[in-house]
């Protein structure tokens, strides 16, 4: 059970009660733990790094890879993070000013930054490969891109890129070459998807999304497409539609009949503040870039909740980290900048779980600081943001 000890001292001076309390809650600490012996090489390892612990920042696309990779596009971190089949983080690779959407195909992962105005190549390990596109009203050129998707014509990749500013669908071969564009028809094109059969379609601002074929022939619109429609995702004969207005996904067939519509405003499950990206897996589970709840949500095809992952970081590695402690054969870190305690393996760093995250309610800490462990192994964290320590289970609770 978490406990929240309060004292009676008037916090006149900013933190200096909290400097009181953690000179009492060390000595809670076996005195080896506070003072290593040389033999326990601390001066050999102080400077080791520590690796990924995970966690996101407004992200606004997810796109899934091989072998059970997924790539997050944090917009306001201007980054891509590279996540394996447990959604553990390995790779952070920056992506331009502002990056908003992805496609990944034939072994590459094409990135389109709106403020750049330019597409990011990488592999999927997260090495730069090369990029295309500049600023301007031309061939080749954009202002303000929002979406991106990939496809293939015969055996060759084609690049749909769709430019707000310009209102128009570019399409590149695999390496960036201009090849033709086509108009979207309403205002302020979004992002883009293309269906087993060819089908091009893209969001608009104007509350529908139009269907083209691969020339820019326009096929169909589909009308009343609530919240702004963001982004796509189509699997089979299914449509997904993400907004950036109210905090509902849609659910679609390709051919435009209305199946559903779920979400609500919050930060429950199922509930959303901006869900713009979404993405089908493999197995036909829909995954939802929640931006401004900072995770990703996953749902079954129905649009029933199953699980989530990511909450509000600053970096996905440790942030300002102000304290450590160490009990058996683990770190507990206090990740300040991160707003979160997490636990790492003792010999080399590595993130295994999460003791606390950001928020001020009982669990949840701000600007977490000193941190020790007593005999039993319970946590006590000074949590100088919310003015006050808690004491955790060894087990988080």
């Amino acid at each position: 059970m978490t406990k929240i000890l309060y004292f009676p001292i008037y916090f006149e001076a900013g933190r200096h009660p909290v400097f009181i309390f953690l000179m009492g809650v060390t000595s809670l600490l076996p005195v080896s733990s506070l003072h290593p012996n040389p033999q326990d090489n601390w001066y050999l390892e102080r400077d080791r790094e520590l690796g990924f612990i995970g966690g996101t920042n407004t992200p606004q696309d997810i796109i899934h890879g091989p072998d059970g990779k997924t790539f997050i596009v944090e917009i306001f971190k201007d980054r891509v993070q590279f996540l394996d089949q447990n959604q553990q983080v390995f790779a952070l690779v920056g992506a331009g000013d502002e990056p908003r959407a992805g496609s990944f195909a034939n072994g590459k992962l094409f990135i389109v930054s709106s403020r750049s105005d330019r597409v990011y190549v990488f592999d999927e390990d997260g090495n730069s490969l090369y990029n295309f596109g500049s600023s301007g009203t031309g061939n080749g050129q954009f202002r303000e891109p929002l979406g991106i998707t990939t496809s293939y014509s015969g055996t060759e990749l084609e690049v749909f890129v769709s430019d707000q500013a310009n209102d128009n669908i570019q399409v590149f071969d695999e390496y960036g070459a201009f090849k033709r564009k086509f108009w979207s028809v309403d205002d302020k094109p979004r992002d883009i998807a293309i269906d087993d059969n060819g089908s091009v379609f893209v969001a608009d601002f104007s509350s529908r999304v139009n269907v083209f074929d691969k020339n820019g022939t326009l096929l169909r619109t589909i009308t009343g497409v609530q919240g702004q429609p963001w982004g796509l995702a189509v699997k089979g004969n299914r449509l997904a539609v993400g907004n950036s207005y109210n905090s509902f996904i849609s659910l679609y067939d390709t051919d435009g009949t209305f199946i559903k519509r779920f979400g609500s405003y919050g930060d429950g499950n199922s509930q959303f503040k901006a869900p713009r990206g979404v993405s089908y897996a493999a197995n036909g589970d829909l995954w939802v870039a929640d931006q401004n709840n900072h995770r990703i949500q996953i749902f079954d095809g129905n649009g029933t909740y199953v699980r989530e992952f990511g909450g509000l970081v600053q970096s996905p590695k440790a942030q300002s980290p102000l304290a450590i402690a160490t009990y058996l054969d683990h770190y507990y870190l206090s990740d300040s900048a991160n707003n979160r305690v997490v636990v790492l393996e003792n010999n080399y760093g590595v993130f295994q779980r999460i003791i606390a995250k950001s928020g001020t309610g009982v669990g949840q800490v701000s600007n977490p600081k000193g941190i020790a462990l007593d005999s039993q192994g319970r946590i006590y964290v000074v949590d100088n943001g919310n003015d006050r320590v808690q004491v955790f289970e060894n087990n988080g609770t």
